[in-house]
């Protein structure tokens, strides 16, 4: 049976992606994780704001994590990357027979919200793994393509790309260069 434990309680985990101040009587306005990226909203068109749980099973505890979204359910996408999530989470140190850390709550939310910003309704899901310093990376390997997403501990987010057939190849940090790894994602699909 599934506990809520520690830092293993209900978690807002997809809360305040997007701050937007709207002008006029319509005070502020959140938007979550998995909330449509470009929303624009008049007083004519307030879409309702929907918040849902997902209970994330983490070996014998759970997370409940929760998220706000003008859309009822969650993109494409989404039910895979939470199932990779809670199927390759490193729960106790040394979770990979060393010396690894826990894969970090916080880390992991600052992987779902940059996914949340990169992909599309219907891009491709990642497959996501745990690193060994708690961080988490989302992967594709699809269509001799290559590309992370990586969330390490004490670093900020990067990229990597290769693709097999043309040996193209590139790294970088993931902030400056966000266009190009949103191209890189549509190329995968």
């Amino acid at each position: 049976m599934a506990t809520t434990a520690g830092a293993f309680d209900r978690t807002d985990v997809f809360a305040l992606r997007d701050q937007r101040t709207i002008t006029g009587s319509l005070g502020r306005q959140w938007a979550d994780i998995f909330a449509r990226r470009d929303r624009h909203q008049t007083a004519a068109t307030m879409p309702r704001l929907h918040r849902t749980t997902v209970l994330l099973p983490i070996g014998d505890q759970s997370i409940d994590l929760a998220y706000s979204s003008c859309d009822p359910g969650l993109p494409q996408w989404a039910g895979s990357v939470l199932q990779s999530l809670s199927e390759r989470w490193g729960v106790q140190p040394g979770w990979d027979s060393y010396s690894a850390s826990p894969t970090s709550l916080q880390l992991v939310v600052k992987l779902l919200n940059i996914l949340s910003a990169l992909l599309q309704e219907d891009s491709p899901a990642p497959q996501i793994t745990p690193l060994a310093d708690g961080g988490v990376q989302a992967e594709w390997h699809q269509q001799e393509q290559d590309l992370e997403v990586v969330v390490p501990a004490l670093e900020n987010p990067t990229y990597y790309y290769f693709h097999g057939r043309t040996s193209e190849e590139e790294e970088a940090g993931l902030n400056a260069n966000w266009a190009r790894v949103q191209n890189l994602i549509n190329r995968l699909g």
